[in-house]
C-alpha cells in the first residue's frame, strides 16, 4: 500500500521559485455549504510546504503543523503552525516556533493543552524540544534526544497524544523491525517506555487506551497498551478475499475496536483493490474498498467511514475521498483551485463532537505556462 510521503525530499518536477504567487488558491477561510471544500493554503509562494501534523479535539478547536521550504528542505525550513476556531484558520506564532528547526508533530487534548514537537536538524544535532500552550502562553520544554530519532532512511516521523499537561506521548517512526520505544512526559520528566515493535501508526483514544500498527516479523503487528503494558497480536497474510500486501492507516474507536487499511490480491497478482478490516477484540473482519493506493482513515461521526485514494496513472497522481456509509461507498472529488493540481493526503481527522471531516495536503501549482512553481499546503473540511 503507498503512504503519501509527508517527509518527502521535494519533488522533481518542483521549481524553487520564490515570491511566485499562487494564483486563484484560498487563503485561510470559512467554508460553507455540505461536502469538501478547500478551507486553507499553506505556503503558495515556497517550492515546497510538509505537512507534519493535524489535530482536532472540539469543534472549535483544531491545529495543523507544517514546514515551509523555499529552497527544497535540504536544509532547515521555516515551521508553520494554524489554529481552527470552527469557522476560520490563522496562523499562530509563538515565541520559540522556529527555534524548533526541525517539526515534526504537533499534540493537543484541548485548546488549553496544546504541544508541537521540533526534532533533530543533522545527525550532530540534539536540540529536540517542545512547545506547549496552557490556552494563554506557550513555555519551552527541553526533551531529551532519544524521544525523537531518525528512521534507517535518516528521517525524522514522530506521532503525538496529550491526555493532559501531564500525560503525553511521543512515538518516533525510528525504522526497524526490533522492539520499539515511546517517550512518555508525567509533568516532570519524560520516561522511556518499551513496546513489542516501532509503529508506524499510532491511534489514541485515550490514557488507557492507544492502538499501535507496525512491521513485524511476517506481516504487521497491532499493539495495544491498557494503562499497564503493551500486548501485540498478528495481523492475518490471508482473508477470504485474498491476499494482504501491506496494512496502513491505523484509527480505534474503543477498547475492542481497531480499524485498518489493507491491500489486498489474489495469489500471484499485484495488489488491485483494498480492504477494510476490523478486530473486535475477538476475531478480524474484512470488507472490500472500491479504489487503490489508500491511505488514511476516519469515522465520519454518524457510522461510516472515510478514506482517501491517490491512484497514479501515466502521467499525474489523481486523488478523491471514499465514503462507507449504509453499507455502499461513493467516490468524491478532492477541490482544488485555478492553476492548481492535487498531489498528496497526508492525514485525515473527525472533528470530535462533529459529522465533519478534516485532511490535510499538498497541491501543485503551476504558472502560465504549465510548469510547477510550487507545493502548497493544503487543507479540507467536510460539512455534511
Amino acid at each position: 500500500m503507498a503512504r503519501p510521503s509527508m517527509w518527502k525530499a521535494a519533488a522533481a518536477g518542483a521549481a524553487a521559485v520564490a515570491g511566485v504567487l499562487a494564483a486563484g488558491l484560498l487563503p485561510a477561510q470559512a467554508a460553507s455549504g455540505p461536502g469538501w471544500q478547500l478551507t486553507l493554503k499553506v505556503g503558495g509562494s515556497t517550492a515546497v510546504t510538509h505537512p507534519d501534523g493535524l489535530v482536532a479535539t472540539s469543534r472549535h478547536d483544531a491545529w495543523s503543523l507544517w514546514q515551509a521550504c523555499t529552497t527544497g528542505c535540504d536544509r532547515a525550513g521555516t515551521a508553520v503552525l494554524e489554529h481552527w476556531n470552527g469557522t476560520t484558520w490563522s496562523r499562530r506564532r509563538p515565541a520559540g516556533l522556529q527555534k524548533l528547526r526541525a517539526p515534526v508533530a504537533v499534540g493537543a487534548s484541548s485548546y488549553r493543552d496544546v504541544w508541537v514537537f521540533g526534532g533533530q536538524y543533522g545527525s550532530r544535532d540534539k536540540s529536540t524540544a517542545a512547545l506547549h500552550f496552557n490556552g494563554h502562553a506557550w513555555s519551552r520544554h527541553s526533551v531529551p534526544s532519544w524521544v525523537i530519532r531518525r528512521n534507517d532512511g535518516g528521517d525524522q516521523r514522530a506521532s503525538a497524544a496529550a491526555f493532559g499537561p501531564r500525560d503525553v506521548w511521543v512515538f518516533s517512526m525510528a525504522g526497524g523491525l526490533g522492539r520499539g520505544l515511546a517517550g512518555r512526559y508525567n509533568g516532570h520528566r519524560w520516561v522511556r517506555v518499551r513496546m513489542p515493535f516501532t509503529p508506524f501508526e499510532v491511534s489514541a483514544v485515550s490514557r488507557s487506551d492507544i492502538w499501535a500498527l507496525a512491521p513485524g516479523g511476517s506481516g504487521s503487528e497491532l499493539m495495544h497498551w491498557n494503562g499497564r503494558n503493551w500486548s501485540s497480536r498478528n495481523v492475518p497474510l490471508t482473508l477470504s478475499s485474498g491476499k494482504i500486501g501491506s496494512t496502513a492507516s491505523l484509527t480505534a474507536t474503543g477498547l475492542r475496536s481497531a480499524w485498518m487499511l489493507a491491500d489486498v490480491a489474489g495469489p500471484g497478482s499485484a495488489p488491485d483493490t483494498g480492504s477494510l478490516l476490523h478486530w473486535n477484540g475477538k476475531s478480524w473482519r474484512s470488507s472490500t474498498v472500491p479504489g487503490t493506493d489508500l491511505s488514511y482513515l476516519a469515522p465520519d461521526g454518524h457510522g461510516g467511514w472515510w478514506t482517501t485514494s491517490s491512484p497514479v496513472t501515466s502521467d499525474r497522481r489523481l486523488g478523491f475521498f471514499l465514503h462507507w456509509s449504509n453499507g455502499r461507498w461513493t467516490r468524491h472529488a478532492v477541490p482544488v483551485q485555478q492553476r492548481a493540481a492535487f498531489e498528496d493526503f497526508a492525514d485525515l481527522r473527525r472533528v470530535p463532537g462533529t459529522t465533519s471531516v478534516l485532511a490535510a495536503g499538498q497541491l501543485t501549482v503551476n504558472n502560465s505556462l504549465g510548469n510547477s512553481v510550487s507545493q502548497p499546503g493544503a487543507i479540507w473540511l467536510y460539512r455534511r
